[in-house]
C-alpha cells in the first residue's frame, strides 16, 4: 500500500493577502494604462476595483487595446496590447507525467476554490488512505518517485486548475492530453466526474506499482516518428509522438541508456526523461491492463460520451468512430496506458490562431507546443516549476489569457462585492478616453453655400499657413523665390464646393473643368492665412475664385455624366505604348528637379511628386499621396520638363480638366520604398496629358519675368581623371612653358654664380638645365623672371648678400600677381590637391601649408589660406 497522509492541511508560508488581478481595455494603449494607473492608486478600494473589472468585458471590435495588472504583487506587473478583433478559440492542453514537483500547488492553496477543489479530491480518495493536502503541503522531490502519488498528485492539481479556470468563466474549444493527462482531458470535458478522474489516476498509479515490472527506461530523443520506428533496437518501442522531429522511446532501462549513447555518439539529441523507473506506453503495460481495467469498471460504472472537442491522442484519428473512442469509458484510459501518444496528431488540429493554456503543474510541453504550432497561437502556462510565487504567475498568466481576446471574470476569486457600490467609489466615466488617431470633417458655418434663389452660391475657404495647419504642405510650392497658391489648388477648391452643393462625394464622382483662365497669382504669406472666395453660377456652370476682391480664376465645372463620361473613359482606357523599347534617356526626381530649379520652379518635397520620366518629357510616373493638388500640379510639371529652353513659364489657360476618381485609384501602384505611382503620358501632337482617370488638355503657360538674383549663378561640374602626381600643369599653355623655361634657366645660372661666394642654392627640378644660350633683356612686367634677371645681373662684390634681400624685397609684392605662380593657384592642379585634403579631414577650420615634394625647404614662401 503506498504510503498515507492523514494530516489536516497547513497554512502557506506565503502572505494570506492574494493579489488583485485588474484588467482593464480600451480604444487606445494609453487609455488602457489610465485606468491600470488609476486602479493601482485606489488598490484598496474594493469596490472601484470590482467595477473597473465589471467593464473590462468590452468586445474587442471596439476596444482593440487591452492590458492587465496585479495589485499587491511584490513586483509591479503590467502588460498592455492591441489585441485581434477576430474572436480566438481557447483550447486546453493537459499534459502527462514528468510535470509533477514537490511544492506544487501550494501557493495557489491562498486561493478558495482551488483549495476546495483539493479537498474534494481528499474525499474522493477517503477510502484509499491518500490525503492529498498534506501530501502537496508535505511533498519534496523524492515523494513523486512512487508512481501512485504521482499521478494522484498530478490528478489533483490539473483538476483544480481546471476548476479554477471553470470559475473564472473560462470554456475551453478543444482539449488535446498527453498522456494520462487525458484524465484531465475528461474532466474538463465533463464526461469524467472530480472522484472518477482522481479515482482513475489512483488505480492507475497503483496497477503499475504492484504489477513488479522490470526496471524501464524513458528518453527524448531527436527523430521522426518512422526513423524512430527503423532505428530503434530490439526492445525499444517509440512511446509518444511529441512533435515532427521529437519522440520519447520506452523500453528496459539497458536497453534505453544505451541506445541513448549511441544516438549521442552520432551526434543525434537524446536525454533520459525521469519516469520512476517505468517504462510507459511499452509493451510492459500489456500485463497490467487487465488489473486496471477491472478496477476502473468500479470506478468508471456509467461512461459518457467524449464530446467533438476532446481530440485524442491514444487513437488514430481513422478510429475515432469506433465504439472504444466515443466514450470515456474504462475500455478507453486502459488503451490509454497500453497505446502510443499521438501528441503530435493532435496539436495537427489545433486553429492558427488559439489560445493555447498547459494544464499542468509545470510547462513543461513549451518548448514542444511553440515549434509545433503557428507562431499566430498564444501559448501560456498556468505554473512552473521553482518558481518565487506561483500565485503570481498564475494570475499574471490569466492576465494574458484576457489580454488575448478571451474574457475572464476575475472578480469570482475575490471577495463579492454588493451592488450599488457605496457613496464615495469612484466614477469610471471620466477616465474612458477615445482615439482621436483618425480626423474627421467638422462642417463649419463658412461650409455651407450662401446665396438666395439658388441663382450663385459662395464658399470661403481660409488657407492657413501656419505649420500645425492642413494647409502648410502649399509652402512647397514656391516659384522663383515666392510662395504661390497652385493653380490646381482653385481647381479643387471649385470641384469641392460643386460636390458640397450637391451633396455627393467627392471621391466617387467625376467631374469636368472647362476654359479655366489664371487671371493672376496669389501669393502666399510665411505665416497668417488668406482668404479664398469659390462661386458658383449653377445656370451656366460657371466658377469664379477670388481673393481679397480681386478675381483669380474663372471656368466652368460641372459633373462628368452621360455619353461626355463614357467618351472620357473609352478614351483613358485605349492601351499606351510601354516605355520599355524607349531609347530616350531616363532621368530621376534629383535630375528632373535640379532642371526645374534652373528655370525658376524651387519646389519643395510636397510638390516634388514626378519620380521619374525620360528627357522628352513624354512618359513617367508620378508619386500619389491622396492630394489631388499636389497630384495636379505635378501632372502641369510634367508638361513643362518636356518644353525647350529654361524660361520660366506660368500656366494661363486650360482648355479642358477631366477627373475620375473612381479609375484613378483603380490605376494606383506601388513604386519603391512603400511610395505609390501613377504611370503619365504626356502628346504633345494632341496637346493633352493622361495620368490614372485624370486627363489634361490645352495647358497654355505664358513666360513670366524673373526676379533678380533669385538664385545664384549655376556650376557646370563635369567628370576628369585626376592623377596622383600631376607633373604636367603648364603643357596646355605654351607661353607659360616658355616662361618657366626661362625660369629654371636664370635660377641654374644664378646656382652657379653665388656657389664661388659661398651661398648654396638647393632647388628641386633643375636636374638637366642648363644656362640660357642668348641673354634676355630684363622683363618689363613685374613677376618672378624680371626678379631673377636682376638677380642674376648683380655684381659680386662684398655687398651682395645685402644687395640679394633688398631686391628680393624690392620685388616681393610684385610674385603673388607672377603670371606662373599666378596660374597655380587659381588652376585646377592646387584645387584637386585642396579637394583631397577637405575630404579626409573633420568638419571644422583648417590651414593648408603648400611645400615642397623633396624633404629640402624651398627658397619660395610657403602659402597658408585658413
Amino acid at each position: 500500500m503506498p504510503k498515507t497522509f492523514k494530516a489536516p492541511p497547513k497554512t502557506p508560508s506565503e502572505s494570506s493577502q492574494v493579489p488583485r488581478l485588474l484588467q482593464a481595455c480600451g480604444r487606445t494603449e494609453d487609455a488602457v494604462s489610465v485606468l491600470l494607473r488609476k486602479g493601482k492608486e485606489h488598490s484598496g478600494d474594493d469596490n472601484f476595483l470590482c467595477l473597473l473589472n465589471e467593464v473590462s468585458g468590452v468586445p474587442t471590435a471596439g476596444m482593440p487595446y487591452r492590458g492587465y495588472a496585479l495589485i499587491g504583487s511584490k513586483d509591479d506587473v503590467t502588460e498592455v496590447q492591441k489585441t485581434e478583433a477576430t474572436p480566438r478559440p481557447l483550447w486546453y492542453i493537459c499534459s502527462g507525467m514528468g510535470t509533477q514537483w514537490g511544492g506544487m500547488g501550494r501557493s495557489l492553496m491562498q486561493l478558495p476554490e482551488f483549495r476546495e477543489s483539493i479537498l474534494r479530491s481528499d474525499m474522493a480518495l477517503r477510502d484509499t488512505g491518500m490525503c492529498v493536502s498534506s501530501l502537496l503541503m508535505e511533498a519534496d522531490e523524492s515523494t513523486f518517485e512512487d508512481t501512485v502519488q504521482a499521478f494522484v498528485g498530478l490528478a489533483a492539481i490539473q483538476i483544480a486548475q481546471i476548476d479554477l479556470l471553470q470559475k473564472l468563466g473560462l470554456q475551453p474549444d478543444g482539449i488535446v492530453g498527453h498522456s494520462v493527462g487525458e484524465l484531465a482531458c475528461g474532466y474538463a470535458d465533463g464526461s469524467l466526474s472530480h472522484s472518477e478522474a482522481i479515482l482513475a489516476a489512483y488505480w492507475r498509479g497503483r496497477s503499475i506499482k504492484e504489477a513488479n515490472l522490470p526496471p524501464g527506461g524513458m528518453a527524448a530523443v531527436g527523430l521522426t516518428w518512422a526513423e524512430c520506428k527503423a532505428q530503434c533496437p530490439q526492445g525499444v518501442v517509440p512511446a509518444c509522438h511529441n512533435a515532427e522531429d521529437t519522440v520519447t522511446i520506452s523500453g528496459p532501462a539497458e536497453a534505453v541508456s544505451k541506445f541513448v549513447a549511441e544516438l549521442k555518439e552520432s551526434g543525434v539529441f537524446a536525454k533520459e526523461v525521469r519516469s520512476a523507473g517505468v517504462a510507459f506506453h511499452s509493451y510492459y503495460m500489456a500485463s497490467i491492463a487487465p488489473a486496471l481495467l477491472a478496477a476502473l469498471k468500479k470506478v468508471i460504472k456509467e461512461p459518457k460520451q467524449r464530446s467533438a472537442r476532446w481530440i485524442s491522442t491514444s487513437i488514430p484519428q481513422k478510429d475515432w468512430d469506433s465504439t472504444l473512442a466515443l466514450y470515456s469509458s474504462a475500455e478507453y484510459h486502459c488503451n490509454n496506458l497500453v497505446s502510443p501518444v499521438l501528441f503530435q496528431e493532435g496539436l495537427s488540429l489545433v486553429p492558427d490562431n488559439a489560445v493555447v493554456v498547459e494544464i499542468a503543474p509545470h510547462a513543461l510541453l513549451q518548448a514542444i507546443l511553440k515549434r509545433s504550432l503557428k507562431p499566430t497561437c498564444s501559448i501560456l502556462p498556468l505554473m512552473r516549476r521553482g518558481h518565487a510565487n506561483n500565485l503570481e504567475f498564475f494570475l499574471s498568466h490569466i492576465g494574458k489569457v484576457y489580454m488575448n481576446g478571451i474574457n475572464v471574470d476575475s472578480k469570482q476569486l475575490y471577495p463579492r462585492v454588493e451592488y450599488p457600490v457605496p457613496v464615495g467609489t469612484p466614477l469610471i466615466s471620466p477616465l474612458v478616453q477615445w482615439d482621436h488617431a483618425q480626423t474627421w470633417d467638422v462642417p463649419k458655418a463658412e461650409d455651407f453655400p450662401a446665396g438666395s434663389g439658388g441663382s450663385t452660391s459662395a464658399t470661403i475657404y481660409n488657407i492657413d499657413m501656419n505649420p500645425e495647419s492642413p494647409d502648410y504642405y502649399m509652402i512647397g510650392h514656391c516659384i522663383d523665390g515666392r510662395v504661390l497658391y497652385p493653380a490646381t489648388g482653385y481647381l479643387v477648391l471649385a470641384w469641392r464646393t460643386l460636390m458640397r452643393s450637391l451633396g455627393v462625394v467627392m471621391e466617387t464622382t467625376p467631374v469636368t473643368f472647362e476654359d479655366v483662365t489664371i487671371h493672376r497669382a496669389t501669393i502666399l504669406p510665411k505665416t497668417g492665412s488668406v482668404q479664398l472666395e469659390v462661386r458658383l453660377m449653377p445656370a451656366t456652370s460657371r466658377f469664379e475664385v477670388s481673393e481679397n476682391g480681386n478675381l483669380a480664376v474663372s471656368g466652368k465645372v460641372s459633373i462628368l455624366e452621360d455619353a461626355a463620361l463614357d467618351s472620357f473613359r473609352s478614351e483613358i482606357g485605349k492601351p499606351v505604348a510601354g516605355d520599355d523599347g524607349d531609347p530616350k534617356l531616363r532621368l530621376m526626381a534629383h535630375d528632373i528637379y535640379k532642371e526645374l530649379r534652373l528655370r525658376g520652379y524651387d519646389y519643395g518635397k510636397t510638390f516634388q511628386g514626378i519620380l521619374e520620366s525620360n528627357n522628352a518629357g513624354d512618359s513617367g510616373k508620378l508619386q500619389w499621396t491622396g492630394n489631388w493638388v499636389t497630384f495636379l500640379d505635378t501632372m502641369l510639371q510634367m508638361i513643362v520638363v518636356g518644353l525647350s529652353g529654361r524660361s520660366l513659364r506660368l500656366p494661363t489657360r486650360i482648355r479642358s480638366v477631366c477627373v475620375d476618381p473612381t479609375i484613378h485609384q483603380e490605376r494606383v501602384t506601388e513604386y519603391a520604398e512603400g511610395k505609390k505611382a501613377v504611370d503619365v503620358h504626356v502628346n504633345r501632337c494632341l496637346d493633352n496629358i493622361m495620368a490614372g482617370g485624370i486627363q489634361i488638355c490645352g495647358l497654355h503657360a505664358t513666360v513670366a519675368p524673373r526676379r533678380q538674383q533669385q538664385q545664384s549663378p549655376p556650376t557646370l561640374e563635369e567628370f576628369l581623371f585626376v592623377p596622383y602626381l600631376e607633373t604636367e600643369c603648364l603643357s596646355a599653355n605654351e607661353k607659360m612653358v616658355d616662361q618657366l623655361k626661362n625660369c629654371k634657366g636664370l635660377i641654374h645660372k644664378l646656382q652657379k654664380k653665388l656657389a664661388p661666394q659661398g651661398v648654396k642654392l638647393s632647388i628641386p627640378g633643375l636636374e638637366g638645365v642648363s644656362d640660357p644660350t642668348v641673354p634676355s633683356p630684363e622683363p618689363a612686367e613685374p613677376g618672378l623672371l624680371r626678379l631673377l634677371s636682376l638677380l642674376c645681373g648683380l655684381e659680386l662684390n662684398g655687398n651682395l648678400r645685402s644687395e640679394l634681400e633688398q631686391t628680393v624685397e624690392k620685388e616681393r609684392g610684385c610674385l603673388l600677381q607672377d603670371p606662373l605662380l599666378h596660374g597655380l593657384l587659381d588652376g585646377p592642379a592646387l584645387r584637386h590637391c585642396l579637394d583631397t585634403a577637405l575630404e579626409n579631414t573633420t568638419p571644422g577650420k583648417i590651414k593648408v601649408l603648400e611645400g615642397p615634394l623633396q624633404r629640402r625647404p624651398s627658397l619660395l614662401p610657403c602659402r597658408a589660406p585658413p
